[in-house]
């Protein structure tokens, strides 16, 4: 169980690098409906690098410690 977890949160954070790397490149396609707002790319960038973090470091952790004897 804890194996699916660990892959399911590398999965997620691999899925939301690339939603911003292609919001990155296509601000547009992230317009806000309401007030038609695009984000800007320095944001989209730091979300980029920094979003997935935390999910990939904590489903790294979960595959790692399952190894550990």
């Amino acid at each position: 169980m804890l194996t699916f977890l660990g892959w399911a949160l590398l999965a997620f954070a691999v899925f939301l690098f690339v939603v911003c790397i292609v919001g990155f490149i296509n601000p547009e396609w992230l317009t806000d409906k309401k007030t038609g707002k695009v984000p800007s790319r320095p944001m989209l960038a730091l979300c980029a690098w920094l979003g997935p973090v935390i999910p990939a470091a904590a489903g790294g952790t979960i595959l790692i410690l399952q190894r550990v004897p």
